[in-house]
């Protein structure tokens, strides 16, 4: 059987496939929680599934380094 992140990257077609512990299923996602994003890679374009920080940065005047923002 494969696994859950093997079938998310088939069913959209994702070429590459980080590796990353998939959280539990939620329908409620918190800031600052790591989730599953499927997004397109910045040198090939094509799909790819990684595990990003979910959450808003403020935008601002004041706001000039987004590392602050955690």
């Amino acid at each position: 059987m494969k696994p859950d992140k093997q079938k998310i990257a088939e069913a959209f077609y994702a070429t590459k496939v980080d590796d990353f512990v998939l959280p539990p299923w939620d329908y409620n996602v918190a800031p600052t929680s790591m989730q599953p994003i499927i997004r397109a890679s910045r040198d090939t374009r094509e799909r790819e599934l990684v595990s990003m920080r979910w959450g808003l940065v403020p935008f601002s005047f004041f706001t000039k380094d987004l590392s602050s923002s955690k």
